[in-house]
């Protein structure tokens, strides 16, 4: 996951908690108009939707998902503050994905062993 999108587009969403928008709305607000920066933007908004920091609220449309964020981010008006926030999320999703790799690694292993 590109974590410099990954924390632009949290941003977005957290600056837009009640709104729901498409990977093509995301993408004009970030100024990505290519078609790959596109393409990176949905990939990057379908890993946070599978690491739960957003929610599909209906096909292809996202929304933040409350549970993921605390009040503190809500209510975040100063800068640095927000990247601090967004710089800790970006830790979380990249610890949880590390999770998940080992747990695959471990699924695979466990798969080999009963074959052999």
């Amino acid at each position: 996951m590109n974590e410099i999108y990954a924390k632009q587009i949290l941003k977005i969403f957290a600056n837009n908690p009640f709104d729901a928008f498409n990977h093509k709305q995301i993408s004009s607000k970030m100024g990505a108009h290519d078609k790959g920066a596109r393409q990176l933007v949905l990939n990057t908004i379908l890993e946070l939707a599978e690491e739960k920091y957003l929610i599909e609220e209906a096909k292809g449309k996202y929304k933040i998902n409350p549970k993921s964020i605390n009040d503190d981010l809500k209510a975040v008006t100063n800068t640095k503050k927000t990247e601090l926030l967004f710089l800790a999320l970006a830790f979380d999703l990249k610890k949880n994905r590390m999770k998940a790799e080992s747990q695959r690694e471990k699924t695979h292993l466990s798969e080999i062993k009963k074959t052999a």
